[in-house]
């Protein structure tokens, strides 16, 4: 299937990124980059409680479900999330009513009222949607996570939810002058997969109902990776769930993207490396997660699992033999990038058959790297890895000061103790020698 999206610009400067499809439908964001990270303490929540505003009443549609009634007429439907890093509107409908969707999302965005008696039904189901997310032990994990390494704390609550407290604070004007920062040419892009049937058509409607936004600036926390050597948060869950996390050796940007691109292979092979000896040799834990926070000059890498208390030190211990044994011999081969490259060749096509992953791949590449996503040079790019780049790339690998996070069950075992008896790792020198030793045996 064709994939040449082009970016084109509003006579404001918002970017209009334009991926036309043989569909029949239409998929359409539009995108903030503003999300949980970058709230002040007293505002955190707010984001989220203006994407659920933004859906709610506009002089055109009186109630949320007229304008559900009117979209699923022309067979579409729309909806909202929000992240720590972005906010954003989207939807889909037919093709042939391209416009019906795009004048409804430029509504909400544009004419969201902000009823008061809105706002104070919603702040309910906000809170509620809070004690859920607060239940769940992922995210009591993730939270922990974020809060001992970026220092982000939302005591009683949650980075993007916020909590009760500062939920029951936001006026009606908080809400809307927050909404109205959001909505800068400067902070917003807008993303549309499907088939286009008149371009020019197109971007003439969106200059005439988004160019009114203005160009003011949007300020972006920065942050840094805190070390923290070893840290338990303790929960009412049988498993814990365990975090080993370290800062990335090249900054999440696009001069950095091949060199990160050879990471990611030395990353995938480390975690079936796991796997392996967790689950199919030892049968202690179900599966291995590999995660990653990238925002505001951080880059974060973590690897999670989760076991029984009583199997716990036995996991870091195993983890930590097989993370330093890949990283001191550097064993990936020439077959192994094959894989790799086979799998990244078959996730690209699984992109291009939807519109949806299509919009939502070019969003996020847009989003981290100003930069349109190339399914071809993406293709090329992991073509060209070699053994002796994976070797280069990953020095320095395991060098930095790394994290060990526990969440849920207690236990007794000493997880620092336990990994630095059994996490040995070689200099970067003598890690380059002997890749490269190891790779020669292999021809």
């Amino acid at each position: 299937m064709q994939f040449a999206p082009k970016v084109y610009y509003l006579s404001n400067g918002i970017p209009v990124i334009l991926d036309a499809m043989d569909t029949g439908l239409v998929y359409v964001s539009v995108n903030f980059n503003s999300g949980g990270y970058d709230e002040k303490p007293t505002e955190y929540g707010i984001t989220h409680f203006c994407e659920h505003m933004f859906g709610k009443e506009t002089e055109r549609f009186p109630t949320k479900v007229a304008r559900t009634e009117f979209l699923e007429n022309n067979g579409g439907r729309v909806n909202g999330v929000t992240s720590p890093t972005y906010m954003a509107v989207y939807g889909d409908i037919l093709a042939k009513n391209t416009d019906k969707l795009i004048d409804v999302l430029a509504d909400e965005l544009n004419n969201a009222l902000f009823n008061q008696a809105t706002i104070d039904n919603e702040r309910k189901v906000i809170i509620n949607e809070l004690h859920r997310a607060m239940d769940n032990s992922e995210r009591q994990m993730s939270e922990f996570t974020r809060t001992s390494l970026l220092g982000i704390s939302v005591p009683d609550g949650r980075v993007t939810l916020g909590n009760e407290q500062i939920l029951k604070s936001f006026t009606r004007e908080q809400l809307v002058q927050h909404a109205r920062k959001m909505m800068s040419a400067k902070n917003s892009f807008i993303c549309i997969s499907g088939k286009i049937y008149d371009q020019d058509a197109l971007l003439k409607k969106l200059d005439n109902l988004f160019a009114k936004w203005s160009n003011h600036h949007v300020e972006h926390k920065q942050y840094k990776y805190n070390s923290v050597s070893y840290a338990h948060h303790s929960g009412n869950t049988r498993n814990v769930s365990i975090n080993i996390c370290l800062p990335g050796l090249y900054d999440d940007t696009y001069k950095n993207i091949y060199q990160n691109t050879v990471i990611s292979t030395f990353e995938n092979y480390l975690n079936k490396e796991l796997m392996k000896v967790l689950r199919y040799n030892n049968g202690l834990v179900y599966g291995i997660d590999y995660d990653e926070i990238s925002y505001g000059g951080c880059n974060i890498k973590i690897f999670e699992t989760q076991t029984e208390p009583e199997n716990i030190g036995k996991v870091t211990a195993l983890m930590a033999q097989t993370m330093a044994n890949v990283y001191n011999t550097c064993p990936v081969t020439n077959d192994d990038l094959n894989r790799f490259r086979t799998q990244t060749e078959r996730l690209n096509e699984l992109i291009l058959e939807s519109g949806e992953t299509r919009c939502n791949t070019l969003s996020a590449y847009w989003s981290n790297y100003d930069v349109l996503y190339d399914f071809n040079k993406e293709l090329e790019m992991v073509k060209n890895i070699t053994t002796e780049d994976v070797i280069k790339y990953t020095r320095g690998y395991f060098e930095n000061p790394i994290s060990i996070l526990t969440h849920g069950a207690d236990y007794k075992d000493n997880l620092l103790q336990i990994w630095n008896d059994n996490f040995k790792i070689q200099t970067s020198e003598n890690h380059m020698l002997n890749g490269l030793l190891n790779q020669n045996r292999g021809k």
